[in-house]
């Protein structure tokens, strides 16, 4: 028996490993294979000064208040080709950010209380199925080193101007849900209608009393922007996420650094010390619990690039619950919720 050469056998490996994916886009009603293309985009880019990959995905703004990113990532499906995800949003506007380093066809199942304003596909070979026509769709390829990292979460937050609601990471065989989650709040009770908070949930920085959308917004926009040279900070009204103000240039290469289990740099602060760094920044670690209820990674404190301690994850039970808004109770300030409209 002649024996195969490595040239014959990389062959056979890449031909075996591409007819899933060829199999199930051959035979996939043409009906429920949505394909990006420019008439189906969200429009234009918001942010001016964001990396170049992103200037060509089209993104734009026009979104409810109230609107949050929802996030997977994946390396590859572990199921043939097809990656299930179950939109129940709960009439919570929600953009979908679907990443696979590898090819893969997004079966969406939305709902009928879902409401998807935009689904971005990030990754060289992606395919959807299931989603409305009317449902803008945008298609990014950033580099491949991106593709599974926080800090591509952070660069599509910043240009949508997004808070983010979840993330949910690895390959699963039975897909993943999209639920809106109540927000916690991890320090005291008196912020609880209009809040400035740093963006992982639940930190607050300062807040009133405002129970008004347009008074919390102008609020917000006041003291959003004067923290975001640490972070990404959002606006939280009436206990949910509104709206999100990117961080500013440069946080990235501060001295000390909280970094979530996802890789997402959750907060950057210019200390002289590790023990500062542990005392103004990291010690938010302690509260950091993640919106994946099956999340057991560590977050991470860095100073000057070298890890100063480990926070082990342990998700919240009301992160791992469907969205109910509470009953009216006149002795909470979080009775109401903020409309979507």
């Amino acid at each position: 028996m002649r024996r195969m050469g490595y040239s014959g056998m990389f062959k056979r490996w890449l031909l075996l490993t591409l007819i899933p994916f060829v199999i199930a886009a051959t035979w996939a009603p043409a009906s429920s294979i949505v394909q990006p293309d420019a008439a189906r985009t969200f429009g234009h880019v918001v942010a001016t000064d964001g990396p170049e990959w992103l200037t060509r995905c089209r993104l734009s703004a026009a979104r409810p208040v109230g609107t949050t990113l929802q996030v997977i990532q994946v390396r590859r499906p572990t199921r043939g080709s097809t990656i299930d995800v179950r939109v129940r949003s709960d009439r919570s506007p929600v953009v979908l950010l679907l990443a696979s380093e590898k090819p893969a066809i997004w079966r969406v199942d939305a709902g009928t209380s879902a409401d998807i304003r935009g689904i971005m596909l990030v990754g060289r070979i992606a395919l959807l199925e299931g989603v409305d026509a009317q449902v803008p769709i945008s298609r990014c390829d950033p580099p491949k080193d991106l593709i599974s990292s926080g800090l591509l979460i952070d660069q599509v937050a910043d240009s949508l101007v997004l808070p983010v609601e979840a993330v949910q990471r690895g390959s699963v065989d039975e897909g993943y849900d999209i639920t809106s989650r109540s927000y916690p709040n991890l320090q005291d009770d008196h912020y609880g209608t209009c809040r400035v908070d740093f963006d992982y949930g639940g930190e607050n920085i300062t807040g009133n009393s405002n129970s008004s959308a347009n008074e919390c917004r102008t609020f917000c926009d006041k003291f959003g922007p004067l923290n975001a040279d640490q972070g990404r900070v959002t606006c939280v009204v009436n206990g949910r996420r509104a709206w999100a103000y990117p961080a500013k240039p440069g946080y990235l290469s501060m001295s000390c650094r909280f970094i979530a289990s996802d890789g997402r740099n959750i907060r950057s602060y210019p200390a002289v010390s590790a023990d500062e760094c542990l005392d103004t920044v990291c010690y938010t670690g302690v509260l950091f619990t993640s919106s994946n209820a099956s999340d057991r990674w560590e977050s991470r404190c860095l100073f000057n690039g070298r890890t100063i301690k480990r926070f082990r994850l342990k998700p919240w039970p009301w992160l791992q619950q469907p969205y109910s808004p509470p009953e009216a109770d006149t002795s909470t300030d979080h009775a109401s919720r903020l409309s979507s409209e």
